[in-house]
Protein backbone atom coordinates (compact mmCIF):
# COMPACT_ATOMS: atom_id res chain seq x y z
CA UNK A 1 0.00 0.00 0.00
CA UNK A 2 2.83 2.42 0.80
CA UNK A 3 4.37 1.76 -2.62
CA UNK A 4 1.05 2.41 -4.36
CA UNK A 5 0.69 5.73 -2.55
CA UNK A 6 4.30 6.68 -3.33
CA UNK A 7 3.91 5.84 -7.02
CA UNK A 8 0.70 7.85 -7.29
CA UNK A 9 2.34 10.84 -5.59
CA UNK A 10 5.45 10.47 -7.74
CA UNK A 11 3.36 10.47 -10.91
CA UNK A 12 1.55 13.60 -9.73
CA UNK A 13 4.82 15.36 -8.92
CA UNK A 14 6.31 14.50 -12.31
CA UNK A 15 3.22 15.86 -14.07
CA UNK A 16 3.40 19.09 -12.04
CA UNK A 17 7.13 19.50 -12.70
CA UNK A 18 6.72 18.85 -16.42
CA UNK A 19 4.09 21.54 -16.73
CA UNK A 20 5.48 23.91 -14.18
CA UNK A 21 5.95 27.46 -15.30
CA UNK A 22 6.17 28.73 -11.77
CA UNK A 23 9.01 29.75 -9.52
CA UNK A 24 12.36 28.09 -9.14
CA UNK A 25 11.55 27.47 -5.47
CA UNK A 26 8.45 25.49 -6.44
CA UNK A 27 10.48 23.29 -8.76
CA UNK A 28 13.13 22.77 -6.08
CA UNK A 29 10.43 21.65 -3.65
CA UNK A 30 9.05 19.22 -6.25
CA UNK A 31 12.50 17.76 -6.92
CA UNK A 32 13.17 17.34 -3.21
CA UNK A 33 9.94 15.42 -2.72
CA UNK A 34 10.64 13.30 -5.82
CA UNK A 35 14.08 12.47 -4.43
CA UNK A 36 12.65 11.50 -1.05
CA UNK A 37 10.05 9.22 -2.62
CA UNK A 38 12.62 7.56 -4.86
CA UNK A 39 15.16 6.95 -2.11
CA UNK A 40 12.83 6.07 0.74
CA UNK A 41 10.16 3.97 -0.97
CA UNK A 42 10.66 3.19 -4.64
CA UNK A 43 14.34 2.24 -4.60
CA UNK A 44 14.04 -0.19 -1.67
CA UNK A 45 10.98 -1.77 -3.31
CA UNK A 46 12.91 -2.32 -6.54
CA UNK A 47 15.97 -3.69 -4.76
CA UNK A 48 14.25 -5.84 -2.17
CA UNK A 49 10.78 -6.33 -3.59
CA UNK A 50 9.18 -4.59 -0.62
CA UNK A 51 7.01 -6.74 1.60
CA UNK A 52 5.66 -8.57 -1.45
CA UNK A 53 7.29 -9.30 -4.80
CA UNK A 54 6.51 -6.63 -7.35
CA UNK A 55 4.54 -7.67 -10.37
CA UNK A 56 5.73 -6.99 -13.90
CA UNK A 57 3.11 -4.27 -14.37
CA UNK A 58 4.24 -2.41 -11.23
CA UNK A 59 7.91 -2.68 -12.20
CA UNK A 60 7.07 -1.31 -15.65
CA UNK A 61 5.16 1.59 -14.10
CA UNK A 62 8.16 2.40 -11.90
CA UNK A 63 10.56 2.23 -14.85
CA UNK A 64 8.31 4.53 -16.86
CA UNK A 65 8.20 7.09 -14.04
CA UNK A 66 11.98 6.98 -13.60
CA UNK A 67 12.40 7.48 -17.34
CA UNK A 68 10.03 10.47 -17.28
CA UNK A 69 11.95 11.94 -14.34
CA UNK A 70 15.24 11.53 -16.21
CA UNK A 71 13.88 13.29 -19.32
CA UNK A 72 12.40 16.06 -17.19
CA UNK A 73 15.68 16.56 -15.33
CA UNK A 74 17.58 16.81 -18.62
CA UNK A 75 15.13 19.40 -19.96
CA UNK A 76 15.42 21.48 -16.79
CA UNK A 77 19.21 21.35 -16.95
CA UNK A 78 19.13 22.55 -20.56
CA UNK A 79 16.77 25.37 -19.65
CA UNK A 80 19.02 26.33 -16.75
CA UNK A 81 22.07 26.45 -19.01
CA UNK A 82 20.21 28.53 -21.57
CA UNK A 83 19.10 30.99 -18.92
CA UNK A 84 22.63 31.26 -17.54
CA UNK A 85 24.06 31.76 -21.04
CA UNK A 86 21.67 34.53 -22.05
CA UNK A 87 21.25 36.24 -18.67
CA UNK A 88 22.42 39.84 -18.86
CA UNK A 89 25.51 40.68 -16.91
CA UNK A 90 26.42 44.03 -15.42
CA UNK A 91 29.30 45.87 -17.00
CA UNK A 92 31.42 48.13 -14.86
CA UNK A 93 29.63 51.23 -16.21
CA UNK A 94 26.09 49.83 -15.82
CA UNK A 95 23.82 51.11 -13.10
CA UNK A 96 22.54 48.36 -10.74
Amino acid sequence: MQLETALYRLKTLVEHAAGATTTKEYLVDLWQEIDVLLTSTVSPALEQGGSLPLGAEKKEEIKKLISEITVLEQKLQLKGRAINTFAPTNNSGDKP
